[in-house]
């Protein structure tokens, strides 16, 4: 008996899939994970309203990469997960995700976010790619894609060191 895993996507689907809730089908999705690194520990030495604003920051800088290869992002804190291939099937996938985690990698090695004393440290991501099947279904008007891409896209995150992207044997087969 094998489990599987929900992932509910975050964010406003209706301009991008019809009102009425689509029937199960099958597949591939291309996850990007992505968290910054040591971002508990980061957001527990500012001020919250300094680590507000650098959030607001963050998601402005990743924006123009995500949307620049139709990727569909969902934040949460100080961690984000781009979908490729819903709602609209993207054969070139695995390479818009890649591109997408360079260019968001690169950005926020940009950004500073503002210390206690006034020093500023640099900010770096922890992203992780994996691309597999899953079943999409609509319930009540958000997405809901089940098997296991999101989780080891997060698995391969949570590898990575700081500054790297880390992609799964399913995304080098595809992106070559």
């Amino acid at each position: 008996s094998s489990r599987r895993r929900h992932t509910r996507l975050q964010g406003d689907w209706s301009s991008d899939v019809c009102s009425s809730d689509l029937s199960s089908e099958r597949r591939p999705i291309t996850f990007v994970s992505a968290a910054v690194a040591d971002g508990d520990r980061l957001a527990a030495t500012v001020d919250p309203e300094d680590w507000h604003d650098f959030l607001t920051e963050l998601q402005t800088a990743c924006q123009a990469a995500i949307e620049r290869y139709a990727g569909k992002a969902s934040w949460r804190g100080h961690s984000l997960v781009v979908t490729f291939g819903f709602p609209v099937a993207m054969e070139d996938a695995a390479q818009r995700a890649v591109r997408t985690a360079r260019e968001m990698s690169d950005t926020v090695a940009q950004l500073k976010l503002p210390g206690q004393l006034g020093e500023a440290s640099q900010v770096q991501l922890k992203i992780g790619i994996h691309t597999s099947d899953m079943l999409v279904s609509m319930k009540g008007g958000e997405p809901e894609l089940v098997g296991e891409g999101a989780a080891i896209s997060d698995g391969a995150r949570d590898l990575a060191p700081a500054g790297a992207v880390i992609v799964t044997a399913a995304i080098r087969a595809l992106a070559s």
